[in-house]
């Protein structure tokens, strides 16, 4: 028990105030300065939370599990393992691996990096948007209002939550 002579310790919502840069609410009238609830954490996680992950290590590892996983899965439903040596199969198969996986998975890493990984996530959602763009573009996909009205609440969904 502390003496009413000895200085009183600050809570641990104050250390945590205090250590985070959050001001201290100011004490209401006719109410105790000590807060019950703790506040809450900030929503932004810093970027230097992200889990250290090289992009290109990163990017390597999920390509070889994916590879093991994909020929594991065809053995064992008894299909066969065929490469096609064509070179119009070739160079796709060479674009896919490199430009659009790894590059993709490289240029999200550093999003991560920079936003943290709450907020790139959010860019995920896009991922139709843009199929949708391209197949428009490339395979004469015919519009309609409910694609067109999906893909603008999905852009409206992220500058909403990418603002805050």
């Amino acid at each position: 028990m502390r003496s009413a002579a000895s200085p009183a310790l600050p809570s641990s919502s104050a250390r945590w105030r205090a250590q985070s840069g959050v001001p201290a609410a100011p004490a209401s009238p006719g109410r105790s300065s000590r807060r019950s609830p703790r506040p809450a954490a900030p929503s932004r996680v810093p970027a230097t939370s992200a889990p250290a992950c090289r992009p290109l290590p990163c990017s390597a590892g999920g390509a070889a599990i994916g590879a093991v996983a994909s020929a594991g899965w065809a053995v064992l439903t008894g299909r066969p393992l065929v490469l096609d040596l064509s070179a119009h199969y070739l160079a796709s198969l060479i674009y896919l691996a490199i430009a659009a996986s790894c590059g993709a998975f490289m240029l999200y890493f550093e999003l991560v990096r920079r936003l943290g990984p709450g907020r790139a996530a959010y860019t995920l959602a896009t991922v139709p948007v843009v199929a949708l763009v391209l197949s428009t573009l490339f395979e004469n996909l015919q519009l309609d209002g409910r694609i067109v009205l999906g893909a603008a609440a999905v852009l409206a969904g992220n500058i909403l939550v990418l603002r805050r």
